[in-house]
């Protein structure tokens, strides 16, 4: 009688047994051993998961036109205009804006300031300095220069707006 052994725990095993009574593997002819097995899944979760972050993740644009930052819910449309001391944010659109919050320079680390209502047609006048950190630092645009403001209103997209010197 011809004995054969696992390829997974080296356990002999009769000969017509396709399955090992030790360890569970197959033993059919070209099946991959278990720990393979487990390992090929994982790096097939581990490249789905990969190809799914860069899909999503989208780079500011870099030509300073305002830019989606992510999502699929519809944009704020707005006009920003400032000055050394002050936003200047319109609501374009033909409805309210309603728990909208404001970010310089990042949403993460920057400084925020919120508005529960901007209505539409409407524009705000926002002080540099009611912005503030996540530590309660106020926003000091002499200090750090406005880059970007994000505008983020209930439902809706982050929009980023490049915040260039006005003369």
């Amino acid at each position: 009688m011809v004995v054969k052994k696992c390829a997974e725990c080296g356990v002999a095993v009769p000969p017509d047994a396709t399955i090992c009574p030790q360890c569970g593997a197959s033993l059919k002819p070209g099946a991959l051993p278990i720990g393979r097995a487990l390992s090929a899944g994982a790096l097939v979760l581990i490249c789905v998961w990969a190809i799914t972050l860069l899909f999503f993740a989208r780079p500011k644009d870099p030509r300073g036109a305002a830019s989606t930052v992510s999502g699929f819910r519809t944009a704020v449309n707005a006009r920003v205009q400032h000055n050394v001391q002050d936003l200047y944010v319109t609501n374009l659109e033909s409805t309210d804006w309603e728990n909208i919050s404001f970010y310089i320079n990042d949403i993460i680390l920057g400084y925020r300031y919120e508005l529960a209502l901007l209505q539409a047609g409407r524009e705000a006048k926002i002080s540099y300095l009611w912005f503030l950190g996540k530590d309660g630092t106020r926003y000091n645009p002499f200090s750090v220069k406005p880059e970007t403001l994000f505008i983020h209103a209930e439902g809706r997209e982050v929009l980023a707006y490049p915040l260039v010197k006005q003369n």
